[in-house]
């Protein structure tokens, strides 16, 4: 109960949320100055603060509304306003690259407003949990939607809105070329809900071609982890003798430089079912800004000169440390293959 108390009376102070898991490197980024300031167990967020994960990063927030929000590897999410008070709930959140899972556990009652960054997708919600994509392909963003349990209305902006039903799936490219939505097998649903640090896989590759989802899921989630293999081998055993359930590592999370695109959005997991329906949300998916003005030049003129760059296979990533005797920290860049951002876990 003591916890709780001081949980809340952090909230009270005026932050957003609090850091409740971490792995690798997650900070937040500070466009104005390059600063950068890493986040570690019980940081505290606030709106206005962008976040950024590293390769084979993770990270987990609490917000005070209760809402959980997971951010997968290479993602870039910006808390670009909440407020959450006995008179108003209003947050907003631009997933401007990346994977999130958020859990939204308070009812989104009328007059509020919970919404993710997007430009082509608006979603209400019925459930309470729910995954989200934001990529590009050669052909231009994209957005990837999945529920498990619950309902959800997607609004593919200037297409049609969809209805998906429990363990359905759908991609925004996929909609606008009449090809429906996805239905997702029990054993890819119950892999999603059994890891809950694992996050949808992109259904489209960055030359456009459609992926088979489920065995994708499968094939990531349900294959016996490498540590396993070779514990297996070890003992002199087969590592054939029967998958177990993997540590459920990302799906193909593309690294590549920070810009605006679509949010997907996916699961909601109910854990019994004889608990009565969940109250009506609403997540509305709306435009984010061009927030090109406020980067370090670098990082703009890279992005501006994007497509050009990939013809030239030039592909770049930023980090920042600390210099030996220097208390500030510094922005390096560093040049990597195209395809292996493309690629990477």
């Amino acid at each position: 109960m003591l916890s709780i108390f001081l949980f809340n009376n952090l909230f009270a102070s005026g932050f957003a949320g609090k850091v409740t898991k971490v792995r690798g490197s997650v900070y937040k980024l500070y466009p104005d100055t390059g600063e950068q300031e890493f986040l570690k167990q019980d940081s505290l967020v606030k709106s206005g603060d962008l976040i950024i994960t590293a390769q084979k990063s993770f990270l987990k927030m609490q917000m005070s509304d209760q809402t959980s929000i997971s951010l997968g590897a290479n993602t870039t999410f910006k808390i670009k306003e909440f407020i959450n008070d006995a008179n108003k709930r209003r947050t907003i959140f631009n997933l401007v690259h990346g994977k999130i899972r958020a859990k939204i556990n308070q009812k989104v009652k009328e007059g509020q407003e919970v919404s993710f960054g997007s430009r082509s997708v608006a979603v209400g919600v019925r459930g309470t949990e729910f995954l989200s994509n934001a990529y590009k392909i050669k052909s231009g963003p994209v957005s990837d939607v999945a529920l498990l349990e619950g309902k959800l209305e997607a609004d593919v902006i200037g297409v049609k809105k969809v209805s998906l039903a429990p363990q359905s799936a759908l991609n925004s490219n996929a909609i606008k070329q009449s090809k429906g939505v996805i239905s997702l097998t029990k054993k890819s649903s119950e892999a999603l809900l059994a890891q809950s640090e694992a996050m949808l896989p992109q259904m489209q590759s960055f030359d456009g071609e459609f992926i088979d989802l489920n065995k994708t899921i499968e094939n990531e989630l349900l294959r016996p982890s490498q540590d396993q293999v070779n514990t297996d081998k070890n003992k002199g055993m087969s590592s054939s003798s029967g998958p177990s359930v993997g540590i459920g590592a990302p799906s193909l999370v593309p690294a590549v430089l920070p810009v605006p695109i679509p949010v997907g959005v996916g699961v909601a997991a109910a854990k019994k079912k004889s608990e009565k329906e969940a109250p009506v949300s609403s997540v509305k998916i709306v435009e984010t800004e061009d927030k090109l003005k406020n980067l370090p030049w670098d990082i703009k003129d890279a992005l501006t000169r994007r497509d050009e760059l990939r013809k030239e296979n030039k592909c770049f990533y930023w980090i920042y440390k600390s210099l030996p005797g220097r208390s500030h920290l510094e922005r390096f860049r560093r040049e990597r293959d195209c395809d292996e951002f493309r690629n990477e876990l």
